[in-house]
């Protein structure tokens, strides 16, 4: 979730973003980047479960 290929995915680096254009991005992908279109394979209800979850952040492992 810290980036590797592309950036962050933490909630931390994701924040001031908006949800519709981090669904937009995983449906469409960007241009020039590893990141690949997914609208073939995810709906746009999807990929909003997706973002909220990226939002919400992975829950501590103590």
């Amino acid at each position: 979730m810290n980036g590797g290929l592309g950036m962050p995915l933490t909630p931390q680096a994701l924040e001031g973003k908006s949800l519709e254009a981090l669904r937009d991005v995983i449906l469409h992908g960007r241009d020039g980047t590893p990141m690949p279109p997914w609208n073939p394979f995810v709906s746009e209800a999807e990929a909003g479960w997706i973002v909220e979850m990226l939002m919400k952040g992975l829950p501590d492992a103590h």
